[in-house]
């Protein structure tokens, strides 16, 4: 996790604002989005011990899906209040699907 998260740090410090002016961040949150389904599918049908730890190469470009979702959300409202409005409703349903997750996934893991 702790390699995962600087992975994540360092991607959105010198990879993304390079490459959100070139392909925008619509594509980055494709590939953001692409990495992280990767990311599960791979360590949801690891056959080898290994295939959790290449799997989790994956879950950097997934560091592009938050970074992008606020900044096309904050393109698409206006004024200063709905800014504020539309960040916090990103914030509340990302703290939601961080309290659901574990008492989805885990149940699932158990059962292999």
């Amino acid at each position: 996790m702790l390699i995962a998260g600087a992975a994540g740090m360092i991607s959105q410090l010198t990879v993304m604002p390079i490459f959100a002016p070139i392909v925008g961040e619509e594509m980055l949150l494709i590939v953001g989005l692409l990495g992280g389904c990767t990311h599960v599918f791979l360590y949801g049908i690891a056959w080898s011990y290994w295939v959790p730890y290449f799997a989790a190469a994956f879950i950097i470009l997934s560091a592009f899906v938050h970074p992008s979702i606020r900044t096309n959300v904050s393109k698409s409202v206006g004024s200063n209040e709905q800014q504020g409005i539309a960040q916090g409703c990103i914030s509340g349903i990302s703290s939601f699907a961080s309290i659901l997750a574990p008492l989805i996934f885990t149940p699932l893991t158990a059962w292999f």
